[in-house]
């Protein structure tokens, strides 16, 4: 039982230290998702169906949530390239991806 509980912690521990790029954007998109699909359903005509609406702002929070993560990686090479004019293109896609969700 002992060793479960260390191999368990162990697991979890690489896991933690080990967040790779593929994880941060799922993260990202299914974040942005998510909060795009309940504030489409929030902001809805009351004609409009509950299903629709929130499949419709679900893709397009995700598209936005994409765009959010990229702009994290276009920072992340900043120091990587030495190139500073990163930022001004971090900053705007990153404002395109929030103003999608």
């Amino acid at each position: 039982m002992n060793r479960f509980i260390l191999l368990i912690f162990l697991l979890l521990y690489t896991n933690f230290q080990a967040q790779n790029k593929t994880e941060i954007a799922l993260y990202n998109i299914g974040l942005g998702s998510v909060f795009g699909g309940i504030g489409a359903v929030i902001n809805k005509n009351p004609e409009d169906k509950i299903g629709e609406i929130f499949l419709n702002g679900f893709w397009k929070g995700a598209i936005g949530g994409y765009l959010i993560y990229e702009s994290k990686n276009l920072v992340g090479k900043i120091p990587e390239k030495g190139h500073w004019e990163y930022s001004w293109a971090a900053k705007m896609v990153n404002s395109a991806g929030t103003s999608i969700v």
